[in-house]
């Protein structure tokens, strides 16, 4: 029960994280790594958009890692599941979002 309830914590505290990450992605305080395409060789346009899909993205995957840390005490494998489905969503959208960058010039 005791490490149930550590993992749950755990899982809830890097759900935290990415929600304020995904926070600071949105105000334009963080930007995130997109191989080579970077805010200096893209238009700031395309840029801003992908931070901020990037950013809401990131927000939603935190979310519902602290969900799946509720869901795991009650049933583990439904919070194994959440944190599954939460993280290939995320991979998803982040890929979706660098089709949003643009080359400058």
């Amino acid at each position: 029960m005791v490490a149930v309830l550590v993992g749950a914590l755990l899982i809830a505290l890097t759900g935290g994280g990415l929600v304020w990450l995904g926070r600071g992605m949105e105000a334009g305080q963080l930007n995130p790594n997109m191989g080579h395409m970077t805010a200096r060789n893209t238009t700031p346009a395309s840029w801003r958009k992908m931070q901020t899909t990037v950013g809401r993205s990131l927000v939603s995957c935190g979310r519902m890692w602290i969900a799946a840390a509720v869901a795991a005490l009650a049933y583990a494998p439904l919070g194994v599941a959440l944190l599954v489905v939460a993280t290939g969503v995320l991979v998803v959208q982040v890929a979706m979002a660098s089709a949003l960058l643009e080359p400058a010039g």
